[in-house]
C-alpha cells in the first residue's frame, strides 16, 4: 500500500488523544474470513494491529494501523489509514489530514482542515503546557513557588527532556545512551540493565514527589517535563530534582475542607501517566525489555516504597487513574457535550491484585479445566474460544429457531465474525467454549466488571468478574448438564486469586437462567436497570459457591486414574 504521508509527533499525539478520550473504537488484529474487503486491506498494510473507529455522524468506519502498540496508551500509528463508507463495503486509503478532520468533526462538527493544520502546528507544545499547568485547574488559587536553582540540580550531568510521552524511537538516543552507559558499567545485559535502571529511577521519583507529600505536605508536580536527573559515576539514577519552573504548594496552605483525594489522584496521574509509563514505553520501544516486565518492576518499587508508611494509603496503586480530558482545550471547545473533565482509566498495568491476564487472555488450544460427572461418564470442559474453528459452530447455534429468542445473535455470519473479532480485541473479557466429552456444547463470556458496561450501574468491587452463559439448543435433554457445566466453570474461575466474587446479571425475563445460577450459590442483590435490559443482579463468593456445590464436587472428579 502506498505511503501517503509521514506521521509526525503532533499527528501521533492527536490520534492518541482521540483514542484516550473517546470510546467509539476498539483494537483488532484478526484477519476476517468472511469480510473480504477488510481482509484485503489488512493484508496490504505493513502492520498487523489496528484500531477501528466508528464515525457515527458520517456513518463511516475509519481504520488506523498501529506500528507500535503501547500499554501506556500512547501508540505509534502508521500512515496506511483506511476508510469505509458502507458496512462490509470496499475500503479505500485516506489522506492523514482528512482522517484527522473526520475524527475531529465527529465531536466538533464545525472544524475545518485549516483548524486541523493550525492545531497540529504546535500541538506538542500545547499538550506539554496543559500537562504542566494541570495543578492550576485543581487548585485555582495555588501559590507558585519556583524551585531555587542549586549547585546540584544545575550540574552538567543533570539531564532533562531525554524522553517525552509521545517520543518515537528515533528521538530516544539520549535515553539509549543513559541505559547503555549503565549496562556497561554494571556489567549486565541490556534487558536487565533497563529494568534495574527503571527501578532506581522510580525510587528517585518517589523520593522527590511522594515522600515530600507524605512527610512534609509538599505538592510537587512529578511529570517528565518538570524534573532533572542526576546519575552517579556508573550511570545509575541517583536523584531527581524539581526544575526551576516547578510549581509547588503545601497542604497547609489549602482550606481545611479541601478534598485531598483530588491531590492524590493528581499525583498518581502525574507520576504514572505522565512520567513512569512513558519511560517504560521508551525503554520497550528501544527493544530493551517488554513493557509488561518494566511495569512489573515499577509496581514492585511502589509497593516497597509504601512499606515505609504503614499508616498511609498507597494511593499510587488505586484501581482507577483520573486523566484530564485535553481535547476540548486543544480545540478550544470547552463546552462540548462529548467530553468530561476527567477520564477514568483502570490501573491494572501496575496493580494486578484483581486483574487476571490469564483469564482474560487464555492460551488457545487444549482445555483449561475439566471435571468428570455421573461416574466419570460425562466429561465437561472449558477452553478458550478460537475464531478459526468455533465461529461456524456458534453461527449454527445462534440461527436455530429456539436460540433466536434468547440469544438475539442471529443474522449474517459476517456480523457474528465482526462481533467476535471486536470481543477478542478488548482487555476486559474473553469468550470460552464449553465441551461435553470433547464436543462443543456451550459458550461462556467472562468479563471483568470494573471495565464492562455493567460496572457503571452498581458499586463494584475491583475483583468482581461477571459471566454470560449460552448453551446450544439440545438435540436431547441431559439431566443436570447446565448445573454441572456452571459448577465446573465457577471452580475454574475461583481458582484464580484475582477473582473476589462472580456476579450475574441475567434478564428478569429469563427465570430459568436466574434459577440455574442460584443453584451454584448466587444470591439475589437487586434489580438492575441497564440501558438494554432489566437484570437480576446476583453475587457469588468462594464460600457461597463451595457451600452450594460441595456435594457435586465430592461426587465428581477432575482426573481419572486407570488401573494397568
Amino acid at each position: 500500500m502506498e505511503n501517503r504521508q509521514k506521521l509526525n509527533d503532533s499527528h501521533n499525539l492527536l490520534l492518541n488523544l482521540f483514542v484516550r478520550e473517546c470510546n467509539s473504537w476498539y483494537f483488532f488484529d484478526i484477519v476476517p474470513k468472511y469480510d473480504e474487503y477488510l481482509a484485503f486491506y489488512m493484508q496490504s498494510c505493513s502492520d498487523s494491529t489496528f484500531i477501528r473507529f466508528d464515525l457515527k455522524q458520517e456513518h463511516k468506519t475509519l481504520y488506523l494501523p498501529i506500528h507500535y502498540k503501547s500499554l501506556s496508551g500512547m501508540h505509534i500509528f502508521s500512515n496506511e489509514i483506511g476508510i469505509r463508507n458502507d458496512k462490509f463495503g470496499k475500503i479505500s486509503t485516506l489522506d492523514l489530514r482528512e482522517a484527522l478532520l473526520l475524527l475531529a468533526q465527529e465531536y466538533f462538527p464545525e472544524l475545518t482542515l485549516i483548524d486541523i493544520d493550525a492545531i497540529n502546528h504546535n500541538l506538542t507544545g500545547t499538550y506539554n503546557n496543559l500537562v504542566q499547568t494541570q495543578i492550576s485547574n485543581l487548585i485555582p488559587e495555588f501559590r507558585s513557588i519556583s524551585a531555587i536553582p542549586t549547585e546540584e540540580n544545575t550540574k552538567d550531568h543533570c539531564i532533562s527532556n531525554f524522553v517525552h510521552e509521545y517520543s518515537t524511537k528515533e528521538e530516544l538516543n539520549a535515553m539509549l545512551q543513559l541505559v547503555s552507559v549503565y549496562a556497561q558499567n554494571s556489567k549486565t545485559d541490556s534487558s536487565n540493565a533497563a529494568t534495574k535502571w527503571l527501578k532506581h529511577y522510580t525510587n528517585c521519583l518517589l523520593d522527590l514527589a511522594i515522600k515530600a507529600y507524605v512527610e512534609e505536605g509538599k505538592i510537587i508536580v512529578p511529570n517528565l517535563l518538570n524534573t532533572r536527573l542526576e546519575t552517579d559515576e556508573n550511570g545509575q539514577p541517583k536523584k531527581l530534582y524539581s526544575s526551576s519552573q516547578e510549581i509547588i504548594c503545601s497542604k497547609s496552605e489549602l482550606p481545611e475542607q479541601f478534598n485531598f483525594e483530588k491531590i492524590e489522584h493528581f499525583l498518581q496521574t502525574q507520576l504514572l501517566t505522565h512520567h513512569l509509563f512513558p519511560i517504560a514505553r521508551a525503554l520497550s520501544l528501544l527493544g530493551l525489555n517488554t513493557e509488561e516486565d518494566l511495569l512489573e518492576s515499577v509496581s514492585k518499587s511502589i509497593i516497597a516504597f509504601w512499606q515505609q508508611y504503614p499508616n498511609h494509603e498507597n494511593f499510587i496503586m488505586n484501581h482507577t487513574i483520573y486523566v484530564d480530558s485535553f481535547l476540548p482545550s486543544v480545540f478550544s471547545r470547552q463546552n462540548s457535550n462529548y467530553f468530561y473533565g476527567r477520564i477514568h482509566r483502570h490501573n491494572h498495568l501496575i496493580n494486578t491484585q484483581y486483574y487476571s491476564d490469564h483469564l482474560i487472555h487464555p492460551q488457545k488450544g487444549s482445555l483449561v479445566h475439566k471435571r468428570y460427572f455421573e461416574n466419570s461418564t460425562m466429561e465437561i470442559g472449558i477452553r478458550a474460544f478460537d475464531i478459526t474453528t468455533d465461529l461456524e459452530v456458534l453461527y449454527e447455534w445462534v440461527n436455530k429457531d429456539y436460540a433466536k429468542k434468547f440469544w438475539e445473535m442471529d443474522g449474517p455470519i459476517e456480523e457474528l465474525e465482526e462481533a467476535y473479532i471486536k470481543h477478542l480485541g478488548v482487555d476486559y473479557s474473553h469468550p470460552y467454549i464449553g465441551t461435553l466429552n470433547g464436543e462443543p456444547i456451550f459458550t461462556l463470556e467472562l468479563y471483568w466488571a470494573i471495565k464492562d458496561e455493567v460496572g457503571k450501574y452498581y458499586p463494584f468491587h475491583p475483583g468482581d468478574y461477571g459471566f454470560h452463559m449460552l448453551i446450544a439448543p439440545a438435540n436431547k435433554k441431559i439431566k443436570n448438564f447446565s448445573y454441572y457445566a456452571l459448577t465446573m466453570c465457577m471452580e475454574y474461575f475461583f481458582s484464580h486469586a484475582q477473582v473476589h466474587r462472580m456476579i450475574g446479571e441475567a434478564s428478569v425475563e429469563h427465570a430459568g437462567t436466574h434459577n440455574l445460577i442460584t443453584k451454584v450459590g448466587c444470591e439475589f442483590n437487586k434489580a438492575l436497570r441497564l440501558p438494554y435490559k432489566t437484570s437480576n443482579l446476583t453475587f457469588l463468593s468462594r464460600e457461597m459457591y463451595k457451600e452450594a456445590v460441595q456435594d457435586v464436587l465430592d461426587n465428581s472428579c477432575t482426573e481419572i486414574y486407570l488401573k494397568v
